[in-house]
């Protein structure tokens, strides 16, 4: 495959994720690359690329600039928006108030506003991992795999706002940890976003379950080789146990059992995670649950119990990665919290400045029936 790196305004951050994924050598292996200026002093446009990636926004009021993207789309079979700036113009098409004028340098517009564009790579910068998975995904022509960054292509949504304004928010909190400039908080388990802050970046919203989610392709991905049985009512399962607490302290806290605190205890306690991320009932709000990270088993006891609220486990995932430092991390949560983090694993566009692999940071997931949380 023939592919060209291509800038426009930005700052570089984006082509940087390119060179910076640790299996480099690997990826320039599987690709012919015709023009790259940032590991190349070759100048020569090259006249036909099969895949182009274009990062930065257009100035639009440079016609060199203009030129230089028609020209792209005229020798690329597919053109990909690598990166917030070229996805949604990102906060150059966003800044407003108190900036030094700059006339020439007005007005700046997303990749599709000027051309068809055949993919979007949102995120500020995107990560490598993200890259990789997705190059790697051309190679193969994995449709499947393709089809939310097709999907958002000339219509790339900057935030989440759609989301909560349709009733489709599930409360999971991963959009909190995955934004890069922490601009988002929950009030009542919903996302609220501080425009002041956001940089349009689209993180938020590629990461969330509920913009696109592939029910059976995330089956196949993680359950290709387990010998799944099928139930019409339970969907697939390996095996079924029937269990409960042998401690007395975590059933008399526990409203089911207390199963799930148990496994989270000896999991602690036998280091196969050095913390946990769960839900306990608010000090201020007691109908409302709240999310903490725990590290000692000796105080799971308070996160026992049903919360008749879904909490937002995920916004303390970045928090369980810088400020505690965690390396092994276990995960409670509804089903469709457990599918976010599932995504977040799949599609890996956000947490950059977190870490390279999330998928070896979770090292347990426990999800919960809709009826408990």
């Amino acid at each position: 495959m023939n592919v060209g790196f291509f800038e426009l305004s930005g700052c570089s951050g984006c082509v940087l994720s390119v060179v910076d994924h640790p299996r480099w050598d690997e990826l320039l292996s599987s690709i012919d690359i015709s023009y790259f200026q940032m590991i190349s002093d070759l100048k020569e446009f090259p006249k036909k690329v099969d895949v182009a990636f274009v990062e930065g926004a257009v100035a639009a009021v440079h016609s060199e600039e203009i030129k230089k993207v028609n020209r792209i789309r005229k020798i690329a079979d597919v053109v990909v928006a690598l990166g917030a700036c070229a996805a949604t113009g990102n906060i150059l098409n966003y800044a407003t108030g108190n900036q030094m004028p700059l006339p020439e340098l007005d007005a700046f517009l997303q990749l599709s506003e000027l051309i068809r564009v055949d993919y979007a790579i949102p995120g500020c910068p995107p990560t490598p991992e993200i890259i990789a998975k997705f190059l790697d995904a051309l190679l193969k022509n994995d449709e499947e795999y393709l089809n939310p960054f097709r999907i958002i292509a000339n219509d790339t949504p900057a935030t989440i706002r759609d989301i909560v304004r349709n009733g489709l928010c599930i409360s999971c909190g991963l959009c909190v940890s995955v934004c890069p400039t922490q601009t988002i908080s929950t009030t009542e388990g919903k996302p609220v976003i501080r425009d002041e802050l956001c940089i349009h970046c689209g993180e938020c919203y590629f990461q969330c379950p509920e913009s696109y989610t592939s029910y059976d392709q995330f089956s196949t991905y993680l359950f290709a080789d387990a010998p799944l049985r099928e139930d019409p009512s339970l969907g697939k399962f390996m095996t079924i146990y029937e269990v409960r607490a042998t401690d007395s302290k975590i059933r008399r806290y526990a409203q089911e059992g207390g199963a799930v605190t148990a496994l989270f205890a000896y999991a602690l306690d036998t280091a196969v995670i050095d913390g946990a991320i769960l839900g306990k009932k608010s000090d201020e709000k007691s109908w409302l649950g709240e999310p903490v990270v725990i590290t000692d088993s000796d105080l799971l006891y308070t996160t026992a119990g049903t919360k008749y609220t879904v909490t937002p486990v995920l916004s303390k995932l970045k928090d369980a990665l810088t400020f505690y430092g965690l390396s092994k991390i276990g995960l409670v949560g509804v089903s469709c919290q457990i599918l976010a983090s599932r995504k977040l694993q799949y599609y890996p566009l956000g947490l950059r400045d977190v870490c390279d692999e999330i998928d070896d940071r979770i090292a347990l997931r426990i999800g919960l029936f809709c009826t408990s949380n």
